[in-house]
């Protein structure tokens, strides 16, 4: 039995146009599915948040269905000011079909940036952001 090993893809530059129209800006954070960048979408002229799945599931059918499905989803929410806004998802032709979500851009920091510069959150607070 034979086993074939594919490369990995490799994730954008900063810099570089994907897709034919998201100029990659800048790295926003990654987690366990994907890497958000900062892009401009030149269809929109505007900023917004590209989501690419990481690239040990391109090609996985099972981690794409899961991403394509949380786009489906979020696309389906009535606009509300706690939600981000889901633009347009699929595929990027020009990177192997490479899975991606492009998102309304939020302004702001991150969770780990605000507990790094004012502690721990008062249970309250905590609470009112979860809900």
């Amino acid at each position: 039995m034979t086993s074939v090993l594919r490369a990995l893809p490799t994730l954008p530059a900063l810099g570089e146009v994907v897709g034919g129209r998201f100029e990659i800006l800048d790295e926003l954070g990654s987690g366990g599915m994907g890497h958000v960048y900062r892009a401009r979408d030149r269809e929109r002229r505007r900023e917004i948040a590209l989501k690419l799945i990481v690239p040990r599931y391109v090609g996985r059918p099972d981690r794409e269905r899961r991403f394509f499905l949380e786009a489906s989803l979020g696309g389906r929410v009535t606009p509300h000011p706690h939600i981000v806004e889901i633009l347009d998802s699929g595929r990027l032709a020009d990177l192997d079909e490479w899975p991606f979500v492009a998102m309304g851009l939020v302004e702001g920091r991150s969770l780990p940036t605000y507990l790094v510069l004012h502690g721990p959150m008062v249970p309250r607070r905590a609470a009112t952001i979860a809900r």
